[in-house]
Order: C-alpha cells, then sequence, then structure tokens
C-alpha cells in the first residue's frame, strides 16, 4: 500500500496541498493542559520557541484516509525543531489522553534543550 500526501481541512485552516496543517498547540488543546503544562508553555513562549498542532492527511491507493497529528516546538530562530512527538492516528479513541502525552512529551524535550545550549 502506498500513500500520498493530501491537505486537510478538518480545523478550518486554509487548504494547502503542500504542506500539514497546523496551528497553535492552545487554539485546540489548551482546556487538556495541566498547570504546570501551561507553565511550561508559557517559558518556551518567553524564550521565542512556538509549539504547534500539525496534522497531515494520507490517502492510500485504495482510498482509505488516515490522519496523523504532531506537536512540535520550534525556535523562531532555528531551522531544526526542539522537540516533536507523532504520528499519533485519534481512530483508537483516547485522544485527549494521547494529546497530553504528545505535549508534555515536546515540552520537556524543548526545555531540556533551551536549559543545554
Amino acid at each position: 500500500m502506498t500513500f500520498s500526501s493530501i491537505a486537510s481541512s478538518t480545523v478550518a485552516l486554509p487548504l494547502t496541498t503542500d504542506r500539514p496543517q497546523e496551528t497553535s498547540i492552545t487554539d485546540h488543546w489548551e482546556q487538556l493542559l495541566s498547570e504546570r503544562d501551561r507553565e511550561r508553555l508559557a517559558q518556551l513562549q518567553q524564550a521565542g520557541v512556538d509549539v504547534r498542532w500539525r496534522q497531515k492527511t494520507l490517502t492510500s491507493d485504495e482510498g482509505r484516509v488516515i490522519v496523523h497529528h504532531f506537536v512540535e516546538a520550534q525556535a523562531r530562530s532555528a531551522r531544526r525543531p526542539l522537540g516533536v512527538a507523532g504520528p499519533a492516528d485519534f481512530r483508537h479513541g483516547r485522544q485527549e489522553l494521547l494529546v497530553q502525552r504528545m505535549v508534555r512529551s515536546v515540552l520537556g524535550q524543548a526545555l531540556t534543550k533551551l536549559q543545554a545550549s
């Protein structure tokens, strides 16, 4: 089975054909963040790091559609991300728990790299 990338419109962002959909993590998942996670997120934002949620929709030759979700921390001045979690497939439920774990992982990765530099 081969997959080809197509744009997704499930997050109400402009449709694109060459890039995954992305938006701020707080736009969609803020209610799932713990107080500690919010504090860590604020630290990263003050240091010039954007934490983004993005999704990429893949479709197989047979027409099966899979949406992969990612969380990524990217310093505005860097080329490579400071932290990445994903891909995650939300078809099997437990979406909230999965998002919390992904965000927590990315926040930890990014803060560790910032403190080391």
